[in-house]
């Protein structure tokens, strides 16, 4: 518990009960602070699926690579603690390219992680020295990555196709139970104080003494002395609190096949194809591996016209070039589905944590990273409690669109480049 006093009256008002909010609920109840969280839905019925977690970002300054980092050490630490179980496995994620001439860029994109991460690149000729990963858990799985072709690739990953030249399997990644995560969360927060109520916000006030008044829709009021906004899109909720911020649209596409994990081995890491190195933020990526879905997902700028009808099938085809089993999907099978979800990205793919111009505290941006969610959720805890807070963290602030334009008419098929 940090010595500095509050630096306000009454509790804090958490807006949205999703992963950012009880992550947003679980650092400021950790440092001593009162917290509501307010979600329209009752907290057991938000479904929140498996979610990704590395300790890099694509993209990413100083400032988000350090963010990604914390995140992941938080989560290796509440897996480690004793308390409401999750599961998570650190299989990795695995850049492949089919191409020769991609080795020199991916020994490039493990260099330039190697310098954001401190992690040690490790260049196999042979799978001697290589160390796999388990199904389950992060014990014994080596940090940095590793850098393989030709048959070694094969060996360690046989069901990539023969025409896939080379990988980079990035260690110290892979995927959680989204939803145990936040339920053990929500568990840690309300043995600290923390409150979850059910009710849709209609709109704040702002005192003249900068408190908020924040109404519901059963005509109910919360009086706060700080409200902190979370979620993943410019929807309902910012538009009734006049939250004005820029973003990008975009569509977060996820295409399941129903028990097609069964298609990879119980230890196969996220696949990347990477062959166009002038990768996306949010490139398409496979996982599956033991029992459950096989799952395809990607972000697209932009939004869906109406009517447009979106299908997993091209995902999978895509995919099929670098992993071959793929191939043998065919036709709009039953258990083949696909959905589209909004989303807003920052305009400079960085998260924005910290106060906006109004006065509200938002935790927004994090695109479902899962290590994002809980590196942020523990920062707006220090902001708002007094607590120390590295002097990266103001590059996250959102004071920095103070005078941004935001881009209109965006198409849903337009990609947004990055240099990793």
């Amino acid at each position: 518990m940090p010595n500095n006093p509050i630096p306000f009256a009454g509790p804090v008002l958490v807006l949205g009960g999703g992963l950012e909010g009880v992550a947003a609920a679980w650092g400021l109840a950790r440092r001593g602070a009162s917290v509501i969280v307010v979600d329209e839905r009752d907290l057991g019925s938000v479904v929140i699926e498996e979610e990704r977690y590395a300790a890099w970002w694509p993209g990413a300054d100083e400032s988000v690579a350090r963010l990604a980092a914390r995140g992941v050490d938080l989560l290796e630490h509440l897996y480690a603690e004793p308390g409401k179980a999750f599961e998570i496995n650190r299989r990795g994620h695995l850049f492949v390219a089919s191409r020769a001439a991609a080795l020199s860029s991916l020994r490039s994109l493990a260099g330039r992680l190697v310098g954001r991460t401190g992690g040690q690149l490790r260049e196999h000729a042979t799978t001697e020295w290589y160390l796999p990963s388990p199904p389950k858990g992060v014990r014994g799985v080596p940090d940095g990555f590793d850098l393989l072709e030709g048959a070694s690739l094969r060996s360690v990953f046989p069901f990539l196709g023969r025409q896939v030249h080379s990988g980079l399997h990035v260690r110290r990644a892979g995927w959680v139970d989204g939803g145990a995560l936040r339920g053990r969360l929500a568990e840690s927060a309300r043995l600290d104080g923390a409150q979850f109520v059910s009710g849709r916000v209609q709109g704040v006030d702002q005192s003249a003494d900068g408190s908020w008044s924040v109404r519901l829709d059963g005509g109910e009021r919360l009086l706060a002395g700080a409200i902190v906004v979370t979620g993943a899109g410019r929807g309902r909720l910012a538009r009734r609190v006049g939250l004005v911020e820029p973003g990008l649209d975009a569509t977060w596409l996820v295409a399941r096949l129903a028990g097609g994990a069964a298609l990879l081995p119980p230890t196969a890491p996220v696949i990347v194809p990477s062959d166009d190195l002038a990768l996306p933020a949010n490139p398409r990526s496979l996982r599956g591996g033991g029992v459950g879905d096989l799952v395809i997902e990607t972000t697209l700028l932009g939004i869906p016209s109406p009517g447009t009808t979106l299908s997993g099938e091209d995902l999978f085809r895509e995919l099929a070039a670098s992993v071959p089993l793929l191939g043998g999907h065919r036709g709009p099978a039953p258990r083949l589905s696909a959905r589209a979800a909004p989303r807003s990205l920052s305009p400079d793919g960085r998260p924005m944590i910290g106060m906006t111009a109004s006065g509200m505290h938002v935790v927004r941006g994090l695109a479902g990273a899962v290590n994002l969610s809980l590196a942020a959720g523990e920062m707006i805890g220090d902001m708002l409690t007094g607590a120390a807070v590295p002097a990266w963290a103001q590059t996250l602030a959102p004071a920095r669109f103070e005078d941004y334009q935001v881009p209109r008419g965006l198409g849903v098929a337009v990609r947004a480049p990055v240099d990793f």
